[in-house]
């Protein structure tokens, strides 16, 4: 429930931190955002498309995909 709770949460702000440095995007925040995104970034002209919501980082991690509210606690 609480899974289900956070996409909902997130479907609403488009982004939120799931956790200290973690964020949740939503796939039309994420694509907005990566927008802005230096030329040298690794994710510049990843697909975000392919999955509804995506994991961002503090440390610049390559963005995880997520489909659905499981994939939450596989994170």
């Amino acid at each position: 429930m609480i899974k289900e709770q956070m996409l909902k949460k997130v479907d609403k702000k488009g982004c939120v931190e799931i956790q200290s440095g973690v964020y949740l995007h939503t796939q039309a925040d994420i694509i907005a955002e990566q927008k802005d995104w230096d030329d040298e970034d690794d994710s510049k002209d990843l697909d975000f498309t392919v999955a509804p919501y995506w994991v961002t980082t503090d440390d610049g991690a390559t963005p995880e995909s997520v489909y659905s509210a499981d994939d939450i606690a596989n994170l």
